[in-house]
């Protein structure tokens, strides 16, 4: 990490929902405080592990005040030190402007959805959500209507609201999984059935 300056990259661990660092190493940064110091067993040994937590860290949804549209400097906008990922994301495919901070009133995360109850205080807002971007996939509905997800931060996930209280919902889509379940069943009922037919047949000519 220090020959790759990761640790210079806060916002981007910010971003990413990090709230702990587990280091054999002393970290002496502005971002981190030492939680703890306990003892480890590793690969190498036993070694003392300490335990840094990120300040200001990040729940996994929030609201930012302005979006910039991402072009090829993205990667310079997430590493710079000065990027301030609780107010600003960079949108693919969304032009720059600025918004009103909404409120997350309640927030339910499982492995196949999350639904998240939200005040958008002004006209719109934008939702940033902590969680990989993956659109085959993921869908999202705002009140039960489908609605756009936006590539956010490179590898996130933003939606666009409007002013008013919505119940926004992600979820997984498992559609194709179940359709080749079924497939996949009625395969293994066929391969069953061929393999029982000699024995069937075997026992019909013995009571025919």
């Amino acid at each position: 990490m220090n020959q790759t300056n990761n640790l210079l990259s806060v916002p981007v661990l910010r971003f990413l929902n990090v709230k702990y660092l587990l280091s054999p190493a002393e970290i002496n940064h502005k971002d981190f405080e030492l939680s703890m110091n306990t003892p480890y067993n590793s690969a190498f040994g036993k070694i003392d592990l300490n335990i840094y937590r990120l300040k200001n860290n990040l729940q996994r949804a929030w609201f930012v005040k302005n979006t910039i549209k991402e072009d090829q400097n993205l990667y310079n906008y997430l590493t710079a030190s000065a990027f301030d990922s609780e107010n600003i994301a960079i949108v693919k495919d969304l032009e720059s402007q600025s918004f009103s901070k909404g409120e997350i009133i309640g927030l339910n995360w499982n492995i196949h959805e999350i639904s998240i109850d939200v005040n958008v205080l002004s006209e719109s807002a934008f939702l940033v959500l902590s969680e990989i971007n993956y659109p085959e996939r993921w869908k999202a509905t705002v009140d039960n209507k489908d609605v756009r997800i936006y590539q956010t931060n490179g590898v996130l996930r933003g939606l666009l609201l409007n002013e008013g209280k919505h119940s926004v919902v992600f979820k997984y889509d498992d559609s194709l999984f179940r359709s080749l379940l079924i497939f996949s069943n009625i395969i293994l009922c066929i391969i069953f059935f061929i393999l029982i037919k000699p024995f069937l047949m075997r026992l019909l000519k013995e009571h025919t």
